[in-house]
Order: C-alpha cells, then structure tokens, then sequence
C-alpha cells in the first residue's frame, strides 16, 4: 500500500497495490499536512501543518495527540511545523 499526503488538496490517499486509483482516507479535516508516520498497527499520524496539530487516524477514528490549539509558543501548542519523529514505542 502507497500513501500520498497531499500538502495543496489536504488529503491522505491510499493507493492499493496493483491500483492506479486513489482512496481518499476518510475523516480528515487537513489543513496544508506536511509529515506522515503509519505505525507497525496500522494506525497514521499526520502534522497536520496549518491546524497546529498531530493526528492519529485508525480505522476512521481521529484523534488529535497533539496541539490542536492554535498556533503558539506554550506547551499545550504548535506553531508551524514541517517535521516530526515517532519513535517505536509511537511517542
């Protein structure tokens, strides 16, 4: 399986092996996303870049795990960001 984030359309899609044809993953609200992670279960996580937030979508549940409230400075926060690392415990 191929996924593609696509930074201008704020989009994830899914491309099935053998597939030409896109799957749109459902239940993202994206805002300029710039960085994906897809863990050893499955699950993606997003920067989801101009949202100021991580998301972490699972068989169609999203779930901010981090930011998410505006872009600032304080620990509760992201500004703009274009990277990130999710080791294999998924921190």
């Amino acid at each position: 399986t191929l996924f593609v984030l696509e930074y201008n359309n704020n989009r994830l899609q899914r491309f099935n092996p053998g597939s030409f044809t896109a799957v749109t993953i459902p239940n993202l609200t994206l805002s300029n996303p710039s960085y994906m992670h897809v863990d050893n279960a499955g699950a993606i996580f997003i920067l989801d870049t101009s949202n100021y937030r991580v998301v972490r979508w699972a068989n169609t549940i999203v779930t901010v795990v981090a930011g998410g409230r505006g872009n600032g400075g304080s620990l509760s926060q992201l500004g703009v960001s274009h990277g990130m690392h999710v080791d294999a415990g998924n921190n």
